[in-house]
């Protein structure tokens, strides 16, 4: 009778492959949970720096954003200058969202700072 070679399966690759599949599942599910990016994204990103400077903020490394009048204003005055850009290619949300960030964080700036902004000539 001829001896039959014997086959040897090692089961590790196949935990390798299955945890490789795992991962990879896990990597989609996550991208699928990301948005598609949106202007008002970009509007957020603007409000969310001028009211760190209006208030002060903590990153999430720790660092401490010392209230700054003259940064919060940099801030809204690029947000005013995007606002100016895109008249009449909003859509009415979009304008109303917008307009009020830019009211509420000159309300902000002037309630925080007022008697300490330099008055501009």
């Amino acid at each position: 009778m001829e001896e039959q070679p014997k086959i040897i399966v090692d089961s590790d690759w196949k935990n390798e492959a299955q945890k490789e599949k795992e991962q990879l599942a896990q990597q989609e599910s996550t991208n699928e949970e990301i948005p598609e990016p949106h202007f008002m994204e970009i509007v957020n990103v603007l409000v969310v720096q001028a009211s760190a400077f209006i208030a002060g903020a903590e990153t999430s490394d720790g660092h401490v954003v010392e209230p700054d009048p003259m940064m919060a204003k940099r801030w809204i005055e690029l947000l005013a200058i995007l606002r100016e850009k895109t008249q009449n290619n909003l859509d009415k949300e979009e304008e109303e969202i917008f307009d009020t960030a830019l009211h509420n964080l000159h309300m902000g700036l002037v309630q925080t700072f007022s008697g300490i902004m330099p008055h501009e000539q």
